[in-house]
């Protein structure tokens, strides 16, 4: 049995999400209807990491992502690796639209909870070269590039940080 996920942050660059979830396969650019997409998830090491907002009132807002194919047995590995439960949260019920589909399909993908944001974060270079690559690898529209690359990133204090590291080695084999 499969799922399909919607990546909108640093997991649309596919080799990042593979080396998370080896089943996982790109199907498509998609786009999520309602929600803008921040950088103000907190995270451990002190970063903002991408997220969804909500925003009915807004008839325009949209997210462009990613969608994923992967085998159901391998969604608990990327609730780990998202923090289902400590931060993000895995809501029922969203559905994305393919520029050349009219039936919407339904996916599963991470929203920060209220309590796990904070609008003042930025994310880290390392984190923000992620989904601006993932971003550019997906052919995503020049409007939502130059919005993903307006966004200022810090540089990470803690050269050494494993996260930090790993995600310059996938980077570094593009």
């Amino acid at each position: 049995m499969t799922i399909h996920y919607f990546a909108y942050g640093s997991n649309m660059l596919t080799e990042r999400l593979q080396a998370r979830c080896s089943s996982a396969r790109p199907i498509g650019v998609a786009s999520l209807m309602g929600f803008t997409l921040d950088f103000s998830k907190t995270s451990q090491d002190g970063s903002g990491k991408a997220t969804l907002v909500a925003a009915p009132e807004v008839a325009s807002a949209i997210v462009h992502g990613v969608v994923f194919e992967l085998n159901a047995n391998q969604l608990p590995i990327l609730d780990t690796f998202e923090g289902l439960g400590n931060g993000y949260d895995r809501p029922e019920g969203l559905s994305v639209s393919f520029p050349s589909a009219s039936t919407p399909l339904p996916v599963t993908t991470y929203i920060a909870h209220p309590d796990h944001r904070d609008e003042q974060l930025q994310p880290y270079d390392w984190y923000h070269a992620l989904v601006v690559t993932g971003a550019r690898q997906h052919g995503l529209a020049n409007h939502h590039l130059d919005r993903l690359t307006a966004i200022f990133p810090k540089p990470d204090p803690h050269l050494s940080r494993r996260s930090r590291l790993e995600a310059l080695e996938i980077l570094g084999r593009l």
